[in-house]
C-alpha cells in the first residue's frame, strides 16, 4: 500500500497528509515555506497544521518569534491506535452495564406482533444471525439454493454454528431443485423434502420461535420479519400438514 494511501485509511485528509509527508521529509519548517513548497494558501496551511498539532502528529518550536514546525515520530499513529482502543474498550463496558435496562424497555414498549423489514445482505445476515441466537428449530418452506449463492462463504459459516448449536433444519423445496441439495450433506441436522413441481415457492418462509421470515431474494435482498406467536404456530402447522402428509422424501 503506498504511504499516503495508508495515512488517509488512518484518517488524514490528503492535505495533511501532504503536509505531514513533507515534514517529515526536511524535518523542520515555517508555515511560510510549507504554503510555498506545497502551493497552498496561507489559511490553508494554518488550518491543516492545527488539526495535525490536535492529533499529536505535529508540534512546533517558537525562535524569534516564528514558529517552526516538525512532523511527529511515524510511532506516534500506534500510540494514537492504542489510545482509541483503550477508548472504545471503556465505551463497550459503559454500554455492556446499560444493556439489560435497554432490553427490558425495549420489551415493554413492544407490541405482542410486530414486523420489521431488513435490507441488503447484511440485513440478511443480520435475520439468520438471529436464528441462531434464538437456537431453536428451523423451518424452511420454499426457495432453494440462493442462501449460498447471494452470501457465500456466510451460508456455510451459518451451517456450521447451527450444527455445533445442535440446530435442526428441515427444509420444503420443490422437487425441481433435488439436484441443488449436493453441498448440503456436509452439514448435520439437516432433514429436506420435495414438494410437487407445480407447488412453487419463490419467496421462501423461514420459521423460528415466534417469527416468521419471509424472504425476497432479489437482486438487492431484502427480508420481512414477523414477530408473533399466532402466525408463526400458523405456519408451523401448515408446514407440519405438508412435510408429514404430501411431501415425499
Amino acid at each position: 500500500m503506498k504511504i499516503e494511501s495508508a495515512l488517509q485509511e488512518f484518517g488524514l485528509t490528503e492535505k495533511e497528509t501532504r503536509v505531514y509527508l513533507k515534514l517529515l521529509e526536511i524535518g523542520s519548517a515555517t508555515s511560510g515555506e510549507l504554503m510555498k513548497l506545497l502551493s497552498l494558501y496561507s489559511k490553508t496551511i494554518y488550518e491543516v497544521l492545527d488539526r495535525l498539532i490536535e492529533k499529536g502528529l505535529v508540534s512546533y518550536v517558537v525562535s524569534s518569534n516564528i514558529k517552526h514546525f516538525e512532523a511527529a515520530n511515524p510511532e506516534k499513529f500506534l500510540d494514537i491506535l492504542s489510545e482509541e482502543e483503550s477508548r472504545i474498550k471503556k465505551r463497550e463496558a459503559t454500554i455492556k452495564e446499560v444493556i439489560p435496562n435497554l432490553t427490558a424497555q425495549r420489551k415493554l414498549g413492544r407490541e405482542p406482533q410486530e414486523a420489521t423489514i431488513y435490507k441488503g445482505k447484511n440485513g440478511l445476515k443480520s435475520v439468520f444471525d438471529d436464528m441462531l441466537k434464538e437456537k431453536g428449530e428451523i423451518l424452511v418452506f420454499g426457495g432453494g439454493g440462493k442462501f449460498k449463492a447471494t452470501l457465500g462463504p456466510y451460508s456455510d459459516l451459518w451451517h456450521r454454528k447451527r450444527g455445533k448449536l445442535g440446530i435442526p433444519l428441515q427444509v420444503l423445496w420443490n422437487e425441481s431443485l433435488r439436484n441443488k441439495t449436493g453441498y448440503l450433506k456436509e452439514f448435520s441436522l439437516i432433514k429436506i423434502k420435495f414438494l410437487p413441481k407445480e407447488f412453487d415457492n419463490p419467496a421462501p418462509a423461514m420459521i423460528y420461535r415466534d417469527k416468521v421470515a419471509i424472504i425476497i431474494w432479489s437482486e438487492t435482498p431484502f427480508v420481512t420479519l414477523l414477530r408473533s406467536k399466532d402466525v408463526a404456530n400458523t405456519f408451523r402447522s401448515y408446514f407440519d400438514t405438508l412435510w408429514n402428509k404430501i411431501a415425499k422424501a
